[in-house]
């Protein structure tokens, strides 16, 4: 078991990356003489196995943190696949043709906020390539591995469509966010603010990498351009308006796309609201104390320039360019943008202080560090459950069946469940995190995790049942400031 446990890709060799991943190593030649070693993500990396590492109160030696790097792996290795060009088997449950985009307005493009959750997660599952570093998988890792090759064979259907064919769903709520950001921490982030404001897992979302036809990108039916379909979709008055995917590793208002999605929606005076990881959170309480230490997609600064944005695609930069010139010109855009970043700036940095506060507390009183980090790794942990109860509905309601794959799916969850009930979120005497808050009589909720893991029945028993996961949900939410920035 545990040689199946270390073996991600099912390839028979345990390689290096897999025994010990590459977030858990760090290159001591680089940091300053006294300086705690740092893996790249901020947690304290140990050296080798058999030194001890620290994650809260308890130690970790030899095979225990070799377990920790490998349950740490599962949850990425996906990325090392997607990232080098793995093409992912497409999955049982998604139907093979649907109506095509072609034929439906692109506010009929949606898809529920459980599909869109399960979707993600059934990507970043996806198997395909040999395992190689890489850090993270982002969308457009994800576009060549998954979402194109999965509708190719369906003319005109994007993912959307495929999964709602039968009953296209209106968007109530429009995604907005970066291709080059990390997929999982988009997504946990926008699950957490979604769930935080009261959205349902039945919610219908709009987000472009699911909802357009990406083998061959258009606009609607009437010949629109991607740029015409942006205010389409918002002019049919979404409830929820545009939720901004703020992430640490891509700036959103440094993207063209983005800014004239954001610029749309200030026009037509829709509500707007930033979904912020707590990575991205962590990297923003480090840029507001005296050490300075973020560097990345995290930036304070609140001025927004369109001339300096940019765009993947060439193509895409002239038609935007054009739009914008054509429209209200990059002055009015630098100036409805950059007043939505101030607002919702503002109203991150209370939470990031909050933050701030708690863990600076854990290590003056009772010498715990780099909290923030790990509390960071169990929020993504709870939304790779919260996912995996998503995709076990699709499954459920397919007409076919895979033992296998919800095998996987199963084993990654393990693997997130693991690192959770090893958390030490809740511990006697100590100051829960910010905004975390559970019902009476749940305060072991992480801790019971332990129980559901030696076999798979139980845990997916519990995945199964939406009311199980009441913990997890708190924890995604208080990533978003929890009741915090309800209505925000």
């Amino acid at each position: 078991d545990a040689f199946r446990k270390l073996d991600l890709d099912g390839s028979g060799i345990i390689t290096v990356d897999e025994w010990f991943p590459q977030r858990l190593r760090a290159d001591a030649s680089s940091e300053p003489p006294g300086e705690d070693i740092a893996a790249p993500d901020g947690d304290d990396a140990p050296e080798v196995c058999g030194v001890s590492r620290r994650r809260g109160s308890a130690e970790m030696h030899g095979e225990d943190m070799c377990e920790q790097a490998s349950t740490r792996a599962r949850l990425r290795s996906s990325s090392t696949r997607l990232a080098h060009g793995g093409v992912a088997a497409r999955p049982h449950w998604l139907p093979r043709s649907g109506p095509g985009n072609s034929s439906l307005p692109p506010e009929l493009w949606g898809m529920t906020l459980s599909q869109w959750v399960a979707l993600t997660i059934a990507c970043l599952f996806g198997q395909g390539g040999d395992v190689k570093q890489a850090e993270y998988t982002d969308w457009h890792a994800i576009n060549r591995a998954c979402v194109k090759p999965w509708t190719q064979e369906a003319p005109d259907a994007g993912l959307a469509l495929l999964l709602n064919g039968g009953r296209p769903r209106r968007a109530e709520a429009f995604i907005v966010h970066v291709w080059d950001e990390c997929a999982l921490e988009a997504m946990v982030a926008v699950l957490g603010r979604c769930l935080a404001v009261g959205l349902t897992f039945e919610t219908p979302v709009w987000f472009d990498t699911f909802s357009c036809y990406q083998p061959r990108l258009h606009g609607s039916g009437g010949g629109d351009t991607l740029a015409d379909v942006v205010p389409r979709v918002f002019g049919t008055n979404p409830p929820h308006g545009a939720i901004v995917a703020h992430t640490a590793r891509a700036d959103v208002y440094g993207r063209l796309w983005c800014l004239h999605e954001l610029h749309e929606a200030c026009r037509l005076r829709l509500p707007v609201s930033a979904a912020a990881s707590m990575e991205y959170m962590a990297e923003l309480c480090a840029e507001a104390s005296p050490d300075g230490r973020a560097v990345g997609g995290c930036a304070v600064a609140s001025d927004v320039d369109v001339e300096s944005a940019t765009c993947t695609s060439s193509e895409d930069e002239r038609m935007l360019r054009s739009t914008i010139e054509q429209g209200s010109g990059h002055c009015a855009v630098n100036a409805h943008v950059g007043q939505l970043r101030r607002r919702e700036l503002a109203s991150l940095s209370s939470v990031a202080e909050a933050l701030s506060a708690w863990e600076t507390l854990l290590k003056e009183r009772h010498g715990l560090r780099n909290q923030l980090s790990y509390l960071a790794d169990s929020v993504q942990s709870a939304g790779v459950l919260v996912g995996v109860h998503c995709l076990r509905r699709l499954c459920a309601d397919a007409p076919g069946e895979d033992p296998s794959y919800e095998a996987q799916a199963l084993l990654w969850a393990r693997g997130a469940a693991e690192d959770l009930a090893q958390a030490e979120l809740l511990v006697p005497g100590r100051a829960p995190p910010p905004f975390l808050r559970l019902a009476p009589g749940r305060e072991d909720a992480f801790a019971d995790l332990e129980a559901l893991l030696d076999e798979d029945g139980p845990l997916a028993a519990c995945l199964d049942n939406l009311g199980n996961l009441e913990a997890l949900l708190a924890l995604l939410r208080s990533q978003a400031g929890g009741e915090a920035l309800r209505g925000s």
